[in-house]
């Protein structure tokens, strides 16, 4: 580098700095990465919760009907 101290510190803070931006970008990059897993996961959960309303919607449906019909052959 240099003799200069006053230079030789202001090229290890552009160093750092350099190197905290990096981290920086790598860090962002690594928390996109986890929210876009993240919502794949919880649009994965939203799909599994809709199937299972919609099968307990058909058991109440299924059993609405079997008792419509037991109450019309009763009458």
């Amino acid at each position: 580098m240099t003799a200069d101290p006053t230079l030789r510190d202001t090229n290890y803070r552009d160093v750092e700095d350099a190197l905290n931006h990096a981290c920086a970008v790598e860090r962002a990059d690594a928390a996109a990465t986890a929210l876009s897993v993240a919502a794949h996961h919880a649009e994965s959960l939203a799909n599994s919760l809709q199937s299972a309303q919609d099968y307990v919607a058909n058991l109440y449906h299924d059993g609405a009907d079997h008792r419509q019909s037991r109450q019309t052959r009763s009458a």
